[in-house]
This record gives C-alpha cells, sequence and structure tokens, in this order.
C-alpha cells in the first residue's frame, strides 16, 4: 500500500522528530510504500486543514489517487475542530484513503476506527475549549483586581507631547526617545491627528 506521513507544529520551536520517528516505524512494519512525507509547519491546528499547504498536499495526492493510507501521530495534529478533522476523515473515505493515527490507534479502514475517530477529535475540541475557557477566566479575574489588560493607555500630555514635536519636523525614533514612548505609539499619535486635520 502507498502511504504519505503527515506532521504539524504550531511553533518553529517544536520539531517534529518524535512524530516522524514514530510514524516511519509504522511504515517499516506494516511494509507500507512511503510515497512522501509532507509537513506543515509554525501552524496552529485551529486552522482549517483546507488553508494549510501540507495539508492541501495532501489532500490533492488524495484527489489523484496517488495514495492509499496516510498516516499521523495523533487527531489534534489533524486538527482540533471536530468539524474539521472529520472533514478530512470523510474526504480521504470517499475516495477510499484510509487514515491511521498511530498513538489513538485509529485505523478508519475499519468501523471501530471510524467511531474512535469521533470520540477523540471530540475530546481535541474540548482540550481547545477548556484552555480558551481558563484563559477567559483568567483575563476576568485580572480585570475583577484592576489589573491592566493588554498595552497601558497613552497619556493625553504625551499625545499632545508628540504632535507638538512632530509640528517641528522632528523624526519619529527621535521623538519616541524623548517622550519615552514606543515607535508605533508616535506613528499612531501621528496618523490620528493627520485623520482629525483631514477631517
Amino acid at each position: 500500500m502507498r502511504a504519505v506521513i503527515y506532521t504539524r507544529i504550531s511553533t518553529s520551536a517544536q520539531s517534529t522528530g518524535i512524530q516522524l520517528e514514530a510514524l516511519n516505524e509504522m511504515v517499516k512494519r506494516s511494509g507500507y510504500d512511503l510515497v512522501d512525507t509532507i509537513q506543515d509547519e509554525g501552524v496552529s491546528g485551529t486552522k482549517r486543514g483546507t488553508d494549510r499547504s501540507g495539508m492541501k498536499k495532501v489532500m490533492m495526492m488524495v484527489n489523484q489517487r496517488k495514495v492509499d493510507v496516510v498516516l499521523v501521530y495523533s487527531v489534534d495534529r489533524i486538527g482540533r475542530k471536530l468539524s474539521d478533522v472529520i472533514s478530512i476523515a470523510e474526504q480521504f473515505s470517499d475516495k477510499g484513503v484510509g487514515l491511521i493515527i498511530h498513538k489513538n490507534g485509529i485505523d478508519t479502514t475499519t468501523t471501530h476506527g471510524k467511531h474512535m475517530l469521533s470520540f477523540f477529535a471530540l475530546i481535541a475540541e474540548m482540550e481547545r475549549d477548556f484552555i480558551a475557557s481558563r484563559v477567559a477566566d483568567g483575563v476576568a479575574l485580572a480585570r475583577s483586581k484592576g489589573k491592566q489588560i493588554g498595552r497601558a493607555k497613552t497619556s493625553k500630555e504625551k499625545e499632545q507631547q508628540i504632535i507638538n514635536l512632530r509640528k517641528q519636523n522632528i523624526g519619529m525614533l527621535k521623538i519616541a526617545k524623548i517622550v519615552g514612548v514606543g515607535s508605533g505609539t508616535v506613528q499612531r499619535v501621528v496618523k490620528e491627528q493627520a485623520a482629525l486635520q483631514v477631517a
């Protein structure tokens, strides 16, 4: 059987080493003919499969019937949204291509494997929702204690100082140093002032 390995990592600081080692061992053990190894690097699992270059390439191979089975390390490497994972698995199935997920012991060429895929995809989505909920709760708690969330606002005095210095044709980087703010803040204030003058 012709196989393709698909891996994904969310950040460039991560490595696909563990995924590749396990999947290459599976290829040897099962006697598959490895056609290609496709990777999405620095791509979040929340990004739909159709929006990832690596997964697009896998889908193209599936549609062109150049592969019989796709090997993935774990469900969350495919995606973190249940609907996306199921959609990709169904597209594989429609073309007669199996999806084998090493870590979760899933093989969609079997009925049991299809049920297992739905279950683990649901767990992956729940985990993402739990993380988002914890972050939201943390932000709400910080706000209730009066903590500043995000970038601190620039005082009106500093904004006026920036405007006055800019009128003297002083460069933005120099203004940032004089006022003690970031160059981005200077650019924002200058743009806002220019917009007001146009209006």
